[in-house]
């Protein structure tokens, strides 16, 4: 069972190194480690443990059909997975490929997005949540979505 909600977004840097600072805001929630992975094109996503171990056991069970296509998306999705553990400064390394995948240089926005943090490449963050802002006036035509 699921009880953490991740949300927000801030803007970070990597260092020299590679390494982002997790957002103090999530750092309790990593501290005993998580999973880095690359769900999408677009950005990185960290899962904690229990998340990682949901999503693992959703792949094998979709595994279970032998279908290929079934089989190379969990082969991307793993082999583009990286457990990590924070260091003290609460920092944790970005893999160069990761970086390389989706076009992370070093100014990032990290948001928090239910289960999952994703990190974005700012530019890359920026236009995608200006067409978010489209499709929610789209979409609610300037009604309350509040609840």
């Amino acid at each position: 069972m699921i009880n953490v909600v991740f949300t927000g977004s801030y803007e970070h840097t990597l260092d020299p190194k590679g390494r982002l600072i997790l957002p103090a805001k999530f750092r309790e929630q990593f501290q005993a480690g998580g999973y880095l992975t690359q769900p999408t094109g677009q950005c990185l996503a960290l899962f904690t443990r229990p998340v990682f171990d949901e999503v693992a056991a959703m792949h094998r069970e979709r595994q279970r059909t032998g279908e290929e296509a079934v089989a190379n998306q969990a082969r991307g999705f793993f082999s583009r997975s990286f457990e990590f553990v924070p260091d003290s400064q609460g920092r944790i390394a970005v893999p160069q490929v990761l970086r390389d995948k989706v076009g992370i240089d070093r100014e990032v926005t990290v948001i928090g997005n239910s289960t999952r943090v994703e990190i974005w490449d700012r530019e890359r963050w920026a236009l995608e949540d200006a067409q978010q802002d489209i499709r929610i006036n789209e979409q609610f035509q300037g009604r309350d979505i509040s609840f």
